[in-house]
């Protein structure tokens, strides 16, 4: 059955025209036309303000309420301020259930594990070429799509007359009048707006291959697409490759992308996989061992022993990963690394170091920037009766990895530390060396200002995406498809270290040494003055 199939017979149209006093066709709706496309044109065609519409088609609540409508009642994401029914009976069709057919169409597989609103813009993103028709797609809103599937044509967020942003919304703030912003821009074309009734049943087709690849994967590999979890707290509209990295996954064309996506693969059996030391604490807490202790006590130890043991391999992973560093890009800043924090503030710092000491406190839980290079000081220590990972300010992602895995099997306590090692541990690491590169990036910047921070001036905006494959199960393969993180070379050619030369890194040491000699002579000259008589003989 067609989901645009909103026809019906013609007995039942001659009432509805009889009986509903709006202006309205259903020929009017086009193929995954979004809601605030369907209403801006019942509002045009029948001179209403946003208000007017909610008390005609809103619920009950809605339609009682006498002072402002609040946001929640105008969302055109969830509908929830509509009433199917009322709507049906004005409009000839139920608009709420249109809208979640295109929605289940486009991302039905997707939202097992994520929310609907992570995929749909909150603001209304324009296709001029689609408007001057009335027309505006529930593809314009989605996160993935940065282009128009009809025209190509690039995506506006705002007024190319005034830049005023709307809000996706039953709602006239920004507008004059439909289709007309407060500015006068018109998007309307003047035959549209004259004829409207003929214009707006025109259909275009989606010429976008992309797009037609994803309708096609949704319907024949939705338990693929179901497996994949992506990194939600970085924006689809900040990630404008991962459209691409998801597509080149589900149709296995990951070797036609190999600059953009790193594809890393489990084995097959990685789930039934134990270590010994893994069994023997598994068996030491069962009821075979503590037959007197519940299973819920003996749940619990278990848990706390393997936080012990998962939490120790992501300090083990960031601590290798900052021992390659300095290996490789640092190799020629260890000392800058070690003196940044000794001397005068005011003297010259090197970038390289006021990114390692500054992102290695963050990655791996230093109390402060200063403990990186103190010789005593060692990372947070955590309570490992509950699930906690090294850096808490990007932990959220990682803890609602844990939580879909403790949803999709009986007890994770006794699961398979290699494949919660793997998955967690890759993506502990492509996170932690893409904050690397995010604060080399911006060293150069922050250090005119800064000497020393307490928490990053920036979020996820500037992570590289990625996702994971998580089937679960047995002899099922766990996957992290990640962007190749981008400008490299431009991020280091950018960064200028004040010591250039061997002699100018060791010359502040040097200086140092001889201040400290210098002290000294002062000490004994003041308290003992026989010693420089003493060198004086000899």
């Amino acid at each position: 059955m067609n989901p645009y199939d909103i026809s019906i017979s013609s007995e039942s149209e001659v009432h509805q025209k009889l009986m509903n006093p709006y202006t309205w066709r259903k020929n009017w709706i086009r193929p995954y036309e979004s809601s605030w496309s369907i209403l801006e044109k019942f509002k045009f065609a029948n001179t209403l303000t946003a208000r007017e519409v909610l008390k005609i088609l809103g619920t009950d609540r809605v339609k009682s309420l006498k002072a402002g409508i609040g946001s929640c009642h105008r969302n055109l994401i969830t509908l929830s301020g509509f009433d199917s029914h009322t709507v049906q009976d004005v409009l000839g069709f139920d608009m709420v259930s249109f809208h979640q057919k295109i929605i289940n169409q486009l991302l039905s597989p997707l939202l097992e594990r994520h929310r609907t609103t992570f995929f749909l813009r909150e603001d209304l993103a324009i296709c001029e070429a689609c408007l001057k028709t009335g027309y505006h797609s529930i593809f314009h809103q989605w996160r993935f799509l940065h282009y128009c599937p009809f025209h190509l044509s690039p995506l506006h967020f705002a007024c190319p007359n005034c830049s005023q942003i709307y809000t996706y919304e039953m709602t006239d703030d920004g507008f004059l009048s439909p289709y007309v912003c407060k500015c006068g821009h018109f998007y309307l074309q003047e035959s549209a707006a004259r004829f409207f009734y003929k214009e707006w049943g025109t259909d275009d087709a989606i010429r976008c291959n992309k797009v037609k690849t994803w309708l096609s994967e949704v319907n024949y590999n939705s338990k693929k697409m179901e497996s994949i979890y992506l990194f939600t707290e970085k924006g689809l509209h900040q990630s404008p490759t991962l459209f691409d990295g998801v597509l080149s996954f589900l149709t296995n064309e990951n070797s036609k992308t190999p600059k953009r996506y790193i594809s890393q693969i489990t084995t097959p059996k990685i789930s039934m996989i134990k270590g010994d030391q893994e069994k023997y604490e598994n068996m030491t807490y069962s009821k075979k061992s503590y037959p007197h202790i519940g299973e819920y006590s003996l749940g619990k130890s278990r848990l706390r022993v393997q936080q012990e043991d998962l939490f120790l391999s992501y300090n083990q992973l960031i601590s290798s990963i900052a021992r390659n560093l300095r290996k490789t890009v640092l190799m020629k800043h260890k000392t800058c690394i070690e003196r940044y924090f000794l001397g005068d503030n005011a003297a010259p710092k090197c970038p390289y170091a006021f990114a390692y000491v500054h992102w290695r406190s963050f990655v791996q839980g230093f109390q402060s920037p200063r403990h990186v290079t103190a010789r005593y000081k060692r990372p947070k220590t955590v309570d490992h009766r509950f699930v906690q990972f090294p850096f808490t300010l990007y932990s959220e992602f990682f803890e609602d990895v844990v939580d879909l895995w403790k949803s999709q099997v009986e007890d994770i306590s006794n699961e398979s530390r290699a494949s919660l090692k793997w998955v967690l541990g890759r993506s502990i690491a492509h996170v932690s060396i893409s904050l690397f590169w995010t604060w080399l990036s911006i060293a150069k910047k922050l250090m005119t200002k800064f000497i020393m921070l307490q928490l990053p001036p920036f979020s996820y905006e500037y992570l590289s995406p990625f996702f994971l494959v998580l089937p679960f199960g047995e002899q099922k393969v766990y996957e992290i498809h990640s962007e190749a993180i981008p400008d490299k070379i431009n991020i280091i050619s950018e960064q200028i270290c004040p010591f250039q030369t061997v002699k100018s890194r060791r010359d502040p040491k040097r200086r140092e040494k001889i201040q400290h000699a210098k002290q000294q002579l002062r000490y004994y000259k003041i308290s003992k003055p026989n010693y420089s008589n003493s060198l004086k003989r000899d």
